[in-house]
This record gives C-alpha cells, structure tokens and sequence, in this order.
C-alpha cells in the first residue's frame, strides 16, 4: 500500500509543479513539500492537497480529509515532505505504516 499511496503523492506532486513551472527534479520521500526549502507556497500545498484527495478516491475507492484541524495543528506537519504526506495518508486510511 505504501507503493501505492507513494505514487499517488508524486503523480499530483507532478501535476502540480507542472501546472505552475516548478523544476521537479527526482523527486522522493525527502522531497521538501512545505516551509522553508519547499516547494510549494501556501497556494500550491492547497491544489497539491486537493489533487491528492480526489487521487486516493479514484486510486483507492476511500475519501480522506488531508486538511482538517487535526493535520493543522500537528506538531510535525504532514506537509513537510512527500515521506510525511505518504505517511499521513497512511494512518488516515488504517493502513500500516
């Protein structure tokens, strides 16, 4: 499942750097998504966080919230980089991490 969610992160992370001109070079868990060295402003992190959600409901039939007062008030954010967001999604879906 990690695979899986892990595709999914990086197949909208693409997406999104395409859509707004953001060099994307080899991207991995360590990928820096959010706050200092990210890739994305506050505005990108939203359509990333959008594009990840309809992702997971069409790749794995479930729906999950990624933005929400729990993933907002964490003490490590789960936007941080692309191995915190597969994780995150991970424990959102009851899956192992």
């Amino acid at each position: 499942m990690r695979e899986t969610v892990m595709n999914i992160v990086l197949q909208g992370l693409k997406s999104i750097c395409a859509d707004s001109d953001i060099r994307l070079d080899s991207p991995g868990t360590a990928t820096v998504l959010y706050g200092p060295g990210g890739l994305l402003d506050s505005i990108g992190i939203v359509a990333l966080v959008a594009e990840i959600e309809q992702l997971v409901s069409r790749d794995l039939g479930r729906s999950v919230t990624l933005a929400d007062d729990r993933s907002m008030s964490m003490k490590h954010s789960p936007f941080a980089t692309v191995g915190a967001l597969v994780d995150y999604i991970l424990t959102l879906t009851g899956e192992k991490l």
